[in-house]
């Protein structure tokens, strides 16, 4: 002889023909108003099954009774994720470079040590301090005469109006290296900005 369990009624109820679901004696509106355990897992059990019996979520999605899931897809989420891991790297490029070009505050008196010696002067107009673009072109220069396929060519780093470093390819200027058309040049000048890089 087969022993039937039931698992739940699903019962509506006047005035407004609320649905609730009894369990033993008791009416619950939520699963959370069950006991926190294998009570609501026999429930939740149940409603899975009762969503195979209906032809799967989709089928009630079909027929209107059930809101569509529209979860985000991989793809994007991973192009957000990266575009936001680009973002990042290029604010702490920017950063590095504005501390780079703000000069140190001089030294405070008090600070000091009392050795009997002297700061040294700040730096003046006679000795001037290389900032980044005159530093990586250098190197961009040093590759470029190393390069017989280039020869004749213009390529090298200028500081724009805003304080940008630029790329100036025979008189045209670039942002980035990306967008310069001869590979050659890309090449040179990603080989000179690893090399500065390392120092």
């Amino acid at each position: 002889m087969q022993t039937e369990i039931e698992v739940m009624r699903v019962l509506r109820v006047p005035p407004l023909g609320k649905l609730v679901v009894q369990v033993g004696n008791r009416r619950h509106e939520k699963l959370e108003e069950l006991p926190a355990g294998a009570a609501q897992q026999r429930i939740m059990a149940a409603i899975g099954e009762l969503i195979t019996f209906a032809g799967g979520y989709q089928a009630l999605v079909d027929a209107g009774l059930a809101p569509a899931l529209a979860p985000e897809s991989a793809g994007s989420m991973a192009d957000a994720l990266l575009a936001e891991r680009q973002a990042a790297f290029l604010n702490s490029l920017e950063q590095k470079k504005e501390e780079s070009l703000s000069p140190p505050p001089p030294p405070s008196p008090r600070r000091l040590p009392l050795l009997g010696r002297t700061p040294p002067p700040p730096p003046t107009a006679a000795t001037p301090v290389m900032d980044i673009a005159a530093q990586i072109n250098a190197i961009l220069q040093r590759h470029l005469e190393s390069t017989p396929q280039l020869a004749g060519r213009r390529v090298r780093l200028v500081s724009g109006a805003t304080g940008t470093l630029q790329i100036d390819v025979d008189g045209r200027l670039y942002e980035n290296p990306g967008q310069i058309p001869d590979g050659d040049i890309q090449a040179l000048i990603k080989r000179a900005l690893h090399e500065w890089d390392k120092k």
